[in-house]
């Protein structure tokens, strides 16, 4: 037995001596760019192939697989297709949501000038300023009709004045009418 262990050690040595293949799939499917998504799609697409052939007989498994430049530009091509039809698909489905986003941001823009118009013509200056304005001329008023009141004659000459100046346009209106 000592021998048998002997040989099984020997082999593993000359195993760890020998150059290792290894499959450059990946490298070659990526470019060398391990970031390379197309690449990385193109070699996820390619490993699944590889795993359908094991599967059925085609191929052994824990064999190296070095593709040729055709089967990488081919894999390649079908991932960059694939991508395009993806991003293509998710803007359509995104379209309708980015259409509603930006209708409810111009909305909440017009609300928001909406209120700023309305916060500056209501302030506290302009609404004291308008209220002011408004005593004083009803003060005005007040006390003119006051003083009319208290002073008869003049009460009596703005009352003529302003019957004359009412009864004038009719007046000129009757004679025209007249002469016709």
């Amino acid at each position: 037995m000592t021998e048998a262990n002997d040989n099984v050690v020997e082999a593993h040595r000359e195993a760890d001596q020998s150059p290792r293949s290894y499959s450059t799939a990946f490298d070659k499917m990526t470019k060398g760019d391990h970031n390379d998504l197309i690449g990385l799609v193109a070699y996820a697409r390619y490993k699944q192939m590889v795993r359908d052939e094991v599967l059925q007989g085609q191929r052994t498994a824990g064999t190296p697989k070095n593709p040729s430049d055709q089967v990488v530009e081919f894999y390649r091509n079908a991932a960059r297709q694939e991508l395009q039809t993806f991003a293509a698909n998710a803007i359509d489905e995104a379209a309708e949501e980015i259409q509603q986003s930006a209708l409810l941001d111009r909305i909440n823009s017009a609300t928001s000038e909406i209120q700023r118009h309305i916060s500056d013509s209501t302030g506290a200056l302009r609404a004291i300023t308008t209220n002011v304005i408004a005593w004083a001329f009803t003060l005005l008023i007040t006390l003119l009709a006051f003083l009319l009141l208290q002073q008869p004659e003049l009460f009596e000459r703005f009352r003529d004045s302003f019957d004359s100046y009412v009864d004038a346009p009719a007046e000129e209106s009757d004679i025209q009418l007249s002469d016709q």
